[in-house]
């Protein structure tokens, strides 16, 4: 009973973010269940261990808690504690920045769950395959999922879930697709269940989401603001989850050339140091727009190259056309006209309109028509 104890008291702490006493109160529990020969118990463990791992970065120590956390449930012969480590496991492979073998295990998590009545799973997990879908460049698939996983959640009473979900909706619908006043809508109310929870590293998030929406929009007063917000509260709270992409949004918000070159520094000294994956590729979304926007085509080369590198082992048909879009951009910003690269700027711009990658199609779009305007 203190073991079981242990665990829900580590379980309360993960929601306020309390991460390194919850990983201490996992620690005292585990030995406990151990002697008592609990399978069941020790499956639960790993697993919410395997989740407190996760906003830390701990890539592998995060896999190895949720692969023990499927053998147990296995052992265990309890298919809610299956579905719950296909979650982990999902975990595991975002932050190994392999968002579709991610998206797979959500989607089996949420089959089992939906197929074996365990709603809770399934609340929890739903948001967490919008999240891994629009790296396939299903932007209004990404977009529904989400809704209706704020819808489930709010049935359900899940605050965290609907954390998550409307995170998610938030980054399809404000940052992929441009509708800001849909985006704001969504921080509204993510500031409103982060303040009932005290989830400081997702308040970090959506504000650094709310300075890049605000800097697309020329607002630069509010941007700086947001992003100040959110970088500080990174420091206070940890870097780890989010804080190389405030640094992005940062320097997106910075009017001077050489500071948003330091930014954009300071954020890939961040993911040396070590960073959630969706930083690794974030970051350099916003790095490659940053530096677009102030002409410096090299930079653009660079940030498509890592960003390439870093998705070499799983491509992702969203990283992939970012990547493109980079260097024709680049191409285009040093100068090169012609049917060529027309051709290239149009394909590419059907290809993001297609996708509802509408942030990305308009500049393409713009570059187009300069294009064309030079040809006559």
């Amino acid at each position: 009973d203190r073991a079981r104890a242990l665990i829900a008291m580590a379980a309360g702490m993960r929601l306020n973010d309390r991460l390194s006493e919850a990983l201490a109160t996992l620690d005292a529990a585990e030995p406990l269940l151990r002697e008592a020969a609990l399978p069941l118990e020790l499956s639960r463990l790993h697993h919410l261990r395997g989740n407190l791992l996760f906003p830390l970065a701990r890539n592998a120590e995060c896999r190895r808690e949720h692969v023990a956390a499927r053998r147990l449930a296995r052992a265990a012969r309890s298919p809610e504690a299956e579905a719950a480590a296909l979650g982990g496991l999902g975990d595991a492979y975002y932050l190994q920045g392999r968002m579709c073998s991610a998206n797979v295990r959500f989607r089996r998590c949420v089959e089992l769950a939906r197929a074996n009545g365990f709603g809770r799973l399934e609340v929890a997990n739903l948001p967490m395959v919008a999240a891994t879908e629009f790296h396939a460049a299903k932007i209004g698939d990404a977009a529904a999922i989400a809704k209706d996983a704020i819808a489930l959640s709010l049935r359900a009473a899940q605050t965290r879930a609907e954390m998550i979900a409307r995170t998610i909706a938030l980054w399809a619908e404000g940052l992929i697709r441009g509708d800001r006043a849909e985006g704001e809508r969504q921080v509204a109310a993510l500031l409103g269940v982060i303040a009932l929870l005290g989830a400081h590293r997702f308040e970090a998030q959506v504000r650094a989401c709310a300075a890049v929406m605000a800097a697309r929009d020329g607002d630069s007063a509010a941007a700086l603001a947001l992003a100040d917000r959110a970088v500080t509260i990174c420091r206070q709270h940890g870097m780890a989850h989010i804080g190389a992409f405030a640094l992005g949004a940062r320097a997106l918000a910075e009017p001077d050339r050489e500071a948003r070159r330091r930014w954009l520094r300071d954020g890939e000294a961040q993911l040396d140091a070590g960073a959630v994956s969706h930083n690794h590729l974030w970051l350099r979304e916003i790095a490659i727009e940053a530096s677009l926007d102030v002409a410096d085509w090299d930079a653009v080369d660079a940030l498509c190259a890592r960003l390439a590198a870093y998705t070499a082992r799983e491509p992702m048909a969203y990283w992939d056309a970012l990547i493109a879009g980079g260097r024709v951009l680049a191409r285009h910003g040093r100068g090169e006209r012609g049917a060529a690269l027309a051709a290239e700027l149009r394909r590419l711009r059907d290809g993001a309109v297609a996708a509802e990658m509408h942030v990305a199609a308009r500049r393409l779009e713009r570059a187009l028509g300069e294009t064309a305007d030079a040809a006559h």
